[in-house]
């Protein structure tokens, strides 16, 4: 560990801001105080300065800058770089032009396995999203191994596309309870017709926050709620968006925002119950 304002013998991606006339160190990650100079940048190696991406595209922002200076670094050294810290700050550009072609050449590098999956992971905020969805779900004994947290951006998936909801379906089914989660996270989030024979089968999940977000899932298709945008803004998750024909007064009492916080597995057999019932009236059905 070295001292604070010490930079002697650190390379790396700097953060600067004005404040009072002088500049000062900012970290990367929007945090209100810095106890050690290394949150103040994203370290990397010397050798991958300047970056020297083959792209077709040209950066023309600050986060496109950002962008190809992180992924030239994990690309031409990934042994020696924080490929954790590096990864998270590649995923917490959102606004860049150039993302797409970055995340493709990262997912052409199939060693290590953390950059084709941070490519992945990129992809699943585009227009490749159901792409990357279906070989995360064909790699899934890998995810829990990976320096990428794959798992949170699968959650934050909002692809009604139904080979995605498939997809989300077969991650569902991971051994593992965090990827498990992740998808029934974004399956609940859609909740259209299509997501319900998954959902049903994660209300047998041994994850209790699983089979709460399996609940949440049920309880929204019937309050016919629009699907949900990843970071919800005021108003985002009010009314629904047009009839509800499945609504009743049990449905409501089974609401999980109508139950006790911690409550929700109370609701769990009367949705198995309410699916079973209601299975074949809805197979083929869009959703009202």
């Amino acid at each position: 560990m070295f001292q604070a304002g010490n930079l002697s013998g650190l390379y790396g991606l700097w953060f600067l801001q004005k404040t009072g006339g002088q500049w000062v160190f900012a970290p990367p990650s929007q945090v209100r105080s810095v106890s050690a100079l290394a949150a103040t940048y994203f370290s990397i190696p010397s050798s991958s300065s300047p970056a020297v991406l083959n792209i077709a595209s040209r950066p023309s922002t600050i986060g496109d800058q950002i962008a190809m200076e992180i992924v030239a670094a994990l690309v031409s050294d990934p042994i020696h770089c924080d490929v954790t810290g590096l990864a998270d700050g590649s995923l917490g550009i959102t606004n860049g032009s150039i993302l797409t072609d970055l995340y493709q050449l990262l997912h052409a590098n199939s060693n290590p396995d953390d950059l084709r999956f941070l490519g992945l992971t990129g992809l699943l905020r585009g227009p490749f999203s159901t792409q990357a969805l279906m070989e995360i779900a064909s790699n899934l004994p890998i995810l829990p191994t990976l320096k990428i947290d794959v798992a949170t951006f699968v959650a934050a998936v909002r692809n009604t596309d139904p080979a995605a909801i498939q997809t989300l379906g077969q991650i569902a089914s991971s051994s593992d309870a965090g990827v498990q989660r992740s998808a029934a996270r974004a399956l609940q989030a859609i909740h259209t017709v299509s997501t319900l024979p998954f959902l049903a089968q994660l209300l047998s999940s041994s994850d209790p926050q699983t089979r709460e977000e399996a609940v949440w899932g049920f309880s929204k298709f019937v309050d016919n709620r629009p699907v949900e945008v990843p970071t919800p803004t005021p108003g985002s998750l009010l009314g629904p968006q047009g009839p509800t024909p499945y609504q009743t007064p049990d449905t409501d009492r089974n609401s999980p925002a109508r139950l006790p916080y911690g409550g929700t597995d109370a609701a769990v057999p009367f949705w198995k119950s309410w699916w079973a019932k209601m299975q074949g009236q809805l197979t083929g059905k869009a959703n009202p």
